[in-house]
């Protein structure tokens, strides 16, 4: 959590360097599939999954699939 945290500040702070900032925002599923930062801009969705594993491994990219089949067209 303590690393989310840090990455949505980051984020924030990127944010707020735009003068026409795209919003930040989040996905989640009745089912609790989640992605935990999603920015739009331009019409188009950018997912951002934030982890800190030892590995980066193809399963750590899991989230990204459900938010792939719902979103598929305007992914960046």
């Amino acid at each position: 959590m303590h690393f989310e945290n840090m990455a949505a500040h980051d984020l924030i702070a990127w944010h707020d360097t735009h003068l026409d900032p795209p919003p930040i925002l989040y996905w989640r599923t009745t089912t609790r599939e989640e992605v935990d930062f999603v920015i739009e801009a331009g019409g188009r969705l950018l997912p951002i999954e934030v982890e800190a594993p030892e590995r980066v491994r193809p399963a750590n990219a899991r989230r990204f699939r459900p938010f792939r089949t719902e979103y598929s067209d305007p992914l960046l």
